[in-house]
């Protein structure tokens, strides 16, 4: 800090880094807390966002950059602050498309019928799991993170550029 004469800080007073991580997730119905090395980390570009996320799939194992060369973006359906959620058709090489959504928690867990249970099984969403997951919401962002849903949805052989984009259910 040397010789600064001023501080900004967050609403929370903390010092931030202008660079969000990942560092809490709930995958499989596990909470768990993130814990990412610092070595051979490669810079990737874009909204705080979307690299946070990146990052933390890299972290994972993933290979953001070969899944993106083997599928093919059909359709985008940029954040928008009503809908408080983006979303995204995928063509994947076996010629199926999916639908992808990201945005505010509650907002896109209200859009789910199924979910993907701690065996890794994809299962109906029952009134026990749906508060489950809100409880674990709400428990981070009593903790001042913000919170994000991820969802797919496969939508099958077909998807025309005129239809809308399906939120499964």
């Amino acid at each position: 800090m040397g010789s600064a004469t001023t501080i900004c800080s967050d609403k929370t007073r903390t010092l931030t880094t202008d660079h969000m991580t990942v560092v809490k997730a709930c995958i499989c119905e596990q909470a768990k807390e993130i814990v990412v090395g610092k070595g051979n980390k490669t810079e990737i570009l874009g909204t705080p966002t979307k690299t946070a996320l990146l990052e933390f799939g890299s972290s994972l194992g993933g290979d953001f950059q070969e899944v993106r060369q083997a599928s093919n973006v059909v359709r985008v359906e940029p954040f928008n602050s009503t809908k408080k959620r983006m979303r995204v058709v995928i063509e994947v090489p076996e010629g199926h498309f999916w639908a992808h959504c990201k945005g505010a928690s509650e907002i896109v867990l209200d859009s789910c019928d199924k979910y993907i249970n701690k065996d890794g099984e994809v299962v109906s969403l029952d009134e026990e799991s749906t508060s489950h997951l809100k409880n674990i919401i709400e428990e981070f962002a009593s903790e001042a993170l913000q919170t994000l849903c991820l969802a797919y949805f496969e939508i099958g052989d077909e998807f025309s550029l005129e239809a809308r984009i399906p939120s499964g259910q």
